[in-house]
């Protein structure tokens, strides 16, 4: 009895460990990935930073690529599983808004991840991976801010010439992209440039939302 109990022990311990160095493994390859470009890493340079042998990495990824489409489909379904919390909220404008600094904020606290999102190595097999998971659409986040547009429309609350939900989704994420990146990537020395040192990210963002808002929003 006791032997057994040892014996689990000892495999919890390395399903442990184990767990661990996935994690090690994935964190210093999204750096890599960001940092260097896609290419440009291999899983030899990969194992170097982590003092291993590359043929180690095999035991846990089949290749490159299952390594880029695990770490983007797990940071996505953590963005995403934040993004459907606001899903509840019943007025549709607040709801986008929510969407919109949580999406934000998610990117702020996680640069490397949201990065690598829009990575080309990422988006060329982006569809593929993706499409052969099996998610409703109510679990998909893109869908949600569609529909909440959808519903502002129903409720003759956007301006005539606005009335597009497929233009006013892409509107609202090209400008959320933008403050995002905006933030992730600019220097100290361009934002000294437009007096930007005390504004937060919120406020940007903000600012960004209400502009937008009222240009296609009926008073």
């Amino acid at each position: 009895m006791r032997a057994k109990s040892q014996s689990a022990i000892s495999r919890a311990r390395r399903e442990r460990e184990r767990d661990a160095l996935k994690t090690r493994i994935k964190d210093i390859a999204r750096k890599m990935f960001v940092r260097e470009g896609y290419e440009a890493v291999t899983f030899q340079k990969i194992a170097t930073s982590l003092e291993y042998t590359h043929p180690a990495l095999y035991r846990y990824f089949q290749d490159k690529n299952d390594l880029l489409s695990t770490i983007v489909l797990e940071d996505m379904e953590d963005l995403h599983a934040q993004l459907l919390e606001c899903a509840s909220i019943a007025d549709p404008l607040d709801r986008l808004i929510a969407m919109a600094h949580t999406n934000g904020v998610w990117a702020i606290e996680h640069p490397n991840h949201y990065l690598l999102f829009y990575s080309q190595a990422w988006t060329a097999q982006e569809d593929e991976v993706r499409a052969a998971r099996s998610v409703a659409l109510d679990y998909e986040p893109l869908h949600v801010l569609y529909s909440a547009i959808e519903e502002l429309l129903e409720q003759g609350r956007v301006k005539g010439e606005y009335a597009d939900a497929a233009l006013l989704a892409k509107t609202l994420l090209a400008g959320m992209h933008g403050v995002i990146m905006l933030e992730i990537t600019i220097s100290g020395y361009d934002r000294a440039l437009i007096h930007d040192r005390d504004r937060s990210f919120p406020e940007h963002l903000d600012a960004m939302i209400g502009g937008l808002m009222h240009g296609l929003l009926k008073v």
